[in-house]
């Protein structure tokens, strides 16, 4: 169900299935030039309920190879899509024509919450902010289009709840 109101959208939806029971909820709100998007979950069932959720932004990939650039400290794989570059931005590597991309999982130690920059062709930047400290962070993409995936991953007892959410300032 999605009810409006109060410059916000907000969906709620519950599920019941095999012991699992729980409530979601994501209010989405727009102010000036930010979309701020937070969940809820709450665990009304007797079973442990593993929560693994990651946004998934797609971007027109921007002129340049640099593509994007965290407050993480993260080390970069092995790998023929992606490179890190002194100043900190990830970079694309060529990619063939006709290869449908590349896909890359970083590796990151975050202990707090995250900021994401991403260069974009008509905005110069964006930036996200994770109101929580990833757990796993892959970066993807094709000829078309880069994306970033920090993972939030938890896991709740019977009665617990949990809240996160990102924020896009364009």
């Amino acid at each position: 169900m999605a009810t409006p109101g109060g410059g916000a959208i907000t969906y709620r939806t519950e599920h019941a299935f095999q012991g699992f029971e729980l409530t979601l909820v994501r209010t989405v709100t727009l102010e000036n030039r930010t979309l701020h998007s937070e969940t809820e979950i709450h665990n009304h069932g007797q079973r442990l309920l593993p929560v693994s959720w990651f946004p998934h932004p797609f971007y027109p990939q921007p002129s340049g190879d640099e593509l994007l650039r965290t407050s993480l400290p993260i080390e970069m794989p092995d790998n023929d899509g992606y490179d890190l570059a002194p100043n900190g931005f990830i970079r694309r590597r060529a990619l063939a024509p006709g290869h449908e991309g590349h896909y890359a999982a970083l590796g990151v130690r975050a202990q707090e919450r995250a900021t994401f920059t991403q260069r974009h062709p008509a905005l110069g930047l964006v930036t996200a902010t994770t109101s929580y400290a990833p757990t796993f962070l892959p970066v993807w993409g094709n000829h078309e289009t880069f994306s970033f995936e920090p993972f939030f991953e938890r896991t709740l007892g019977a009665g617990q709840s949990d809240r996160w959410s990102v924020s896009y300032d364009f």
